[in-house]
């Protein structure tokens, strides 16, 4: 048997040399909070629940004719519904919808260790802070879990799921299939993806033969996520649902072809070989998939379960993004410290130990690599609240009264002074993914004389993307210069 190497880097005082400075440098990029993907789009949806009592989106206004300025059927409910929580509590700011994401870092990796902990027979010691390494040393996994997103709370629900069905079949009491279906439900509840939890749990327990308990899972985690349709009933109807459905900005036509479900699954190696960042971790997984025959033995169903997961996921998901990865990284990296420990145990060859050790140790390094570069760039990142405050003040100062067309971001300590905010992503990036022809300056200016806006704020990007510099004339009679910059440039809407 060949534990030495395996027992000395993660069961004795050696991993604190290795998991201390990957914590600690997880950590240092939570000092300073920088705008991620979808703070702005998704976060807006807290402050309208808050405000009116619904969701709804001054950002999207207009979007396809389906109303979502008065009404957004289509959201993450149980992940909105947290982040208001947070927000009542703390006030609502970037800082706060982070950390409601961040809480469910903490869930995650208590019910975790929780988990191994019951598991010594079988997972060693070393296997908790070796998780926690391959997961903090995925770049996707540190950075999206500090942002308001719900991939990570869907993965911590998730996993809750999976410990009271396994606490299930080893128990044989009824109250963990409960609860198993309750937090199932709860996932789907959170993010749609979330099905994959409910559908594994079903397949699951059906491959066990125990079909009317699969039945009873199924229904218990059918009624909880029935919430998901009671303000549409409260506020609006469901054939609004099924419009909105049909025409949400996340989804394009291609989503709804018969062949659809065929290119999923061909297509979902993109998910693990996007990048260096995942390939690394992709690559150990794959050779410890050579090494299951004690994870096959001892803890099968966990084997099954995250097979269930990966294909129904495959199938399901319309995106490719491997910010998915988050929802059943749990599953994979246990698969990864099994097969790690089964090769350093002996059932492997030196030259298979070797390798597996040298892509470990690049895989690491990467993500210190990517970590570090982001703590770099969060660092010299200008705050978003003072950059804010300083567009506004370009504005005349009756804001109550004025509309805007602004990046998204703007909406953060500025949400308050305006009568309405709308993103320049409506002219940008959802037109270009659903397929249209991107939209020049001159339609933009059309456009926001369409929806009554007053001033429109064009930062860099923007101001790249629609070529200001060379568009913005002076003798223009349908705008003017407010004031432009190298950072950005404002003008005034004639209405």
């Amino acid at each position: 048997m060949n534990e030495n190497w395996f027992n000395k880097l993660f069961q004795t005082r050696l991993k604190f040399f290795i998991v201390v400075p990957i914590v600690a440098l997880y950590l240092l990029t939570l000092v300073k909070v920088t705008l991620k993907t979808d703070d702005d789009y998704i976060g807006e949806q807290v402050y309208w629940l808050q405000e009116v009592g619904h969701v709804k989106s001054e950002l999207m206004r207009g979007y396809n004719n389906i109303g979502l300025e008065n009404y957004q059927a289509i959201f993450h409910k149980l992940f909105i519904y947290n982040g208001a929580i947070f927000s009542n509590v703390f006030g609502w700011s970037l800082t706060t919808l982070h950390f409601a994401s961040l809480f469910y870092v903490i869930v995650f990796f208590g019910a975790l260790y929780w988990y191994l902990k019951r598991k010594d027979a079988f997972f060693p010691k070393g296997t908790f802070p070796l998780v926690v390494v391959l997961m903090l040393s995925l770049s996707v996994f540190s950075e999206y879990s500090a942002s308001f997103r719900p991939e990570v709370m869907v993965m911590a629900l998730g996993f809750i799921s999976y410990l009271f069905l396994d606490l299930y079949f080893r128990n044989n009491k009824l109250i963990y299939i409960i609860l198993s279906a309750v937090f199932a439900g709860a996932t789907f509840l959170t993010h749609l993806n979330g099905l994959i939890f409910v559908a594994a749990g079903v397949l699951l327990l059906a491959y066990k033969k125990k079909l009317s308990t699969s039945i009873l899972f199924g229904t218990i985690s059918s009624i909880v996520f029935s919430l998901y349709f009671a303000d549409i009933f409260i506020n609006s109807n469901f054939a609004n649902f099924l419009y909105q459905f049909r025409h949400d900005p996340s989804l394009s036509e291609d989503n709804f072809k018969w062949w659809t479900p065929f290119l999923k699954v061909l297509n979902e190696q993109m998910r693990f070989l996007n990048s260096p960042k995942e390939i690394g971790f992709t690559i150990l997984l794959v050779i410890s998939l050579f090494y299951l025959k004690k994870l096959k033995k001892l803890e099968n169903n966990l084997l099954i379960y995250t097979l269930l997961l990966v294909v129904i996921f495959a199938l399901y998901t319309y995106s490719k993004t491997t910010k998915y990865l988050i929802i059943y990284l749990p599953f994979l990296a246990l698969i990864v410290a099994n097969g790690w420990q089964t090769i350093e145990e002996g059932n492997g060859k030196a030259l298979t130990r070797n390798i597996f050790r040298l892509f470990l140790v690049i895989y690491i390094s990467l993500g210190v690599f990517y970590t570090t570069v982001r703590i770099v760039r969060y660092a010299k990142s200008e705050n978003l609240v003072e950059s804010n405050a300083q567009l506004a003040s370009c504005i005349p100062s009756n804001h109550k009264q004025l509309n805007v067309l602004a990046p998204g971001s703007f909406i953060f300590n500025q949400i308050d002074s305006f009568n309405g905010i709308m993103n320049m992503l409506r002219f940008t990036f959802f037109v270009e993914t659903h397929g249209k022809p991107p939209l020049n300056f001159s339609q933009v200016v059309d456009s926001s004389k369409k929806y009554n806006i007053h001033y429109i704020i064009f930062d860099q990007q923007n101001c790249s993307y629609f070529n200001t510099n060379k568009e913005i004339k002076s003798n223009d009679a349908r705008y003017s210069v407010q004031k432009s910059n190298e950072k950005f440039t404002i003008i005034k809407i004639a209405l």
